[in-house]
């Protein structure tokens, strides 16, 4: 039996990755209304504007098609809670419960285990025998918060503390890396020539997030693509948008790291993201992603999928924290610089992920369970992901009030002008009617 195995995350992740920056739904633009201010030791000068609650169903089957027995490696990211004491220097950005987890068809006790950078998975691997084996069931619920969060643009240089190049957050996100090419020439020139004249991270961050927003066009990626080639070519998805700004950050000093995960929204087909017009309490709608592979070839396998998986990052500043920007759909002209909607639901952070059995490492860990088979192995998965509104706390949207009143005003001055004019034009004609009849007298 063939032992060589390969991944299906990257044919999942590619396939279905972030296909969706033109999404447009209720985000505060301006953010002219804040309702809370929360900080932490470490977390300052962050606003925390609306909240939305979710429940979210998780069910995932695999199961065997072909005549041999087949090993599957099986390790998937958790949705964990992002709060400050979970991950450090993190805001409260999502809130995660995970009420229900079953896991049924493993060959293997269960493990779990928690990476350098704070992520949570589960890992198990099953032989499966023959056709009439059990499938490999995981089950899920969810109750997850998502806030919406905005750090001020304007934060002096006395509120903000220095960097220590020798601690682990340095070693982590702010280090070369494949696709990371930080000590390349040509982005070494980009970065220093963005930031020239400034002395502030959240300035310089700024730049970079500007200039990658308006001058990479958003186009999508069969495979990841690094920074250098992100700028070269002035094209990518979320991908490359992500690992051009946290590589030109990089290179300024300033640590960063990317987040993966899916977007909430009430998308109509793959890749077509469409605008939450329904997102109050009760509002419902279902992802799916199915892949299937029924020949023993390594390169078959057919993926239908509407689950809109994306990526962005976050950079650290000391004294104030890990600051959310989302540069793809900062291109569309929403504004993503210091700000993270309430939609955006996060699976991992960072890159460079262990994968069981393989000797190698991958750049983005894949959201949904994807198993790691053998080449020949022949079966098919299906991942159905039921989303429902439990709770939300949204600013109103008074922007079509001034509209309306505005409008309102108009239709009333025109119709006194129009008024006025009539009762005018009426007078002269008495008057002119009055003269006339007097010259009829003097004949």
């Amino acid at each position: 039996m063939q032992k060589k195995t390969i991944i299906l995350t990257f044919i999942l992740f590619e396939l279905t990755f972030c296909h969706i920056s033109f999404i447009h739904f209720n985000f505060v633009k301006g953010l002219e209304q804040v309702s809370i201010k929360s900080e932490y030791p470490g977390i300052t000068h962050y606003n925390m504007i609306q909240n939305v609650t979710y429940e979210i169903t998780l069910n995932w089957t695999l199961t065997r098609l072909g005549p041999n027995p087949y090993a599957f490696y099986l390790k998937y990211s958790l949705f964990d809670n992002r709060i400050p004491g979970e991950y450090e220097f993190t805001p409260p950005i999502q809130v995660s419960s995970l009420e229900y987890h079953s896991i049924e068809g493993n060959g293997t006790e269960i493990i779990t285990q928690t990476d350098e950078f704070g992520n949570h998975y589960c890992l198990f691997n099953r032989i499966i025998n023959n056709l009439n084996s059990a499938p490999i069931l995981i089950n899920q619920k969810y109750v997850i918060t998502l806030s919406e969060i905005s750090f001020d643009n304007n934060i002096p240089m006395e509120n903000i503390g220095i960097y220590n190049t020798s601690d682990i957050i340095y070693e982590l996100y702010c280090q070369a890396e494949p696709l990371f090419e930080m000590n390349d020439p040509t982005l070494i020139s980009l970065s220093n020539s963005l930031v020239e004249g400034l002395t502030n991270p959240i300035d310089k961050a700024k730049a970079i997030y500007d200039y990658i927003s308006e001058n990479i066009e958003y186009v999508g990626q069969a495979v990841e693509r690094g920074a250098l080639w992100a700028y070269q070519n002035k094209e990518g998805d979320c991908s490359e948008f992500s690992n051009l700004m946290i590589t030109l950050l990089r290179i300024q000093g300033i640590p960063a790291r990317k987040c993966t995960g899916m977007i909430l929204s009430n998308a109509t087909a793959a890749g077509v993201a469409t605008p939450i017009n329904n997102l109050g309490v009760g509002a419902e709608w279902d992802y799916y992603s199915n892949f299937t592979k029924n020949s023993p070839s390594s390169s078959a396998g057919i993926l239908d999928s509407n689950t809109l998986l994306h990526a962005w990052l976050e950079y650290y500043v000391p004294n104030i924290g890990w600051i959310p920007c989302d540069p793809t759909w900062g291109s569309t002209g929403y504004n993503y610089f210091n700000n993270m909607d309430f939609i955006h639901l996060t699976s991992n952070i960072g890159a460079w992920f262990s994968v069981p059995s393989l000797s190698y490492n991958v750049s983005e860990y894949s959201v949904l369970p994807s198993p790691v088979y053998q080449a020949n192995a022949v079966f098919e998965y299906e991942t159905l992901i039921h989303i429902e509104v439990l709770e939300v706390n949204l600013i109103e949207d008074n922007t079509i009030l001034p509209i309306i009143v505005g409008l309102i005003i108009l239709i009333t001055f025109l119709v006194i002008i129009y008024i006025f004019i009539k009762t005018g034009k009426s007078k002269k004609e008495k008057k002119v009617m009055y003269e006339n009849d007097s010259l009829s007298y003097t004949y």
